[in-house]
């Protein structure tokens, strides 16, 4: 029997279609595996089949199948564009941290490993925290090629004039959220895969910690 016949009578066996709230659940799932067929042509068949076994017109069926494409791809267009705008929000926070240890700000907070903080942008730590003058940066560094480090040379402080230090203080953390809440990720998956009794409660503790510190900003795993 071929994998979507099979799945057809497996969702017919969970609904009792004479009754239509269960008639419209098992038409929602059987159009959801109709959704993983590559082609229109693979799933025209299929939706005669479902017609068969709920009286509803083909022409409704495939529209609904349509919609439900329609807004995984809407679903999916709105995540990238999520992710593409919290990158570009950690680029200009990441900017403006870097951009104010290298011009020597008194606000510059002096617990933080900034090496754990932005793993990325190791090379411009080094550059930054080098304590040399930004004109020796020409000598050493291909500065008219690297536009990231020109960004950091022009910064353009007055953007912020008299909210510098709360500015790089909602960076630093906008960041740090961003890391700590991985780790939380990485722990909640590493608990549901778990059995063991024992190592559910060693990695509950250490998901309840995570929390704690997101929760009160708390900045100590980036300290060192």
């Amino acid at each position: 029997m071929p994998v979507m016949d099979y799945l057809i009578k497996v969702e017919q066996t969970k609904y009792n279609l004479d009754k239509p709230d269960e008639k419209g659940k098992f038409v929602k799932a059987v159009l959801e595996h109709l959704k993983k067929l590559s082609s229109a042509s693979e799933q025209e068949p299929y939706l005669d089949k479902i017609r068969d076994i709920t009286n509803i017109p083909v022409d409704v069926l495939r529209r609904d199948l349509n919609s439900n494409k329609d807004t995984l791809v809407k679903d999916n267009e709105k995540k990238e564009e999520q992710i593409i705008s919290r990158e570009n929000g950690n680029i200009k926070a990441e900017k403006f941290i870097l951009a104010s240890i290298l011009h020597k700000k008194d606000y510059i907070n002096s617990k933080i490993n900034y090496n754990l903080l932005l793993p990325r942008r190791e090379k411009y730590i080094e550059i930054v925290s080098s304590g040399k003058k930004i004109s020796a940066l020409y000598d050493e560094y291909d500065v008219e090629h690297d536009v990231f480090l020109q960004d950091l040379i022009y910064f353009n402080f007055e953007e912020f004039k008299n909210i510098e230090e709360k500015y790089f203080n909602e960076c630093i953390w906008t960041i740090a959220e961003e890391i700590l809440k991985q780790k939380q990720q990485a722990i909640s998956k590493k608990f549901a895969e778990s059995r063991d009794i024992n190592e559910r409660k060693n990695i509950m503790l250490d998901l309840q910690n995570i929390m704690k510190k997101i929760k009160e900003k708390n900045l100590e795993d980036f300290y060192g």
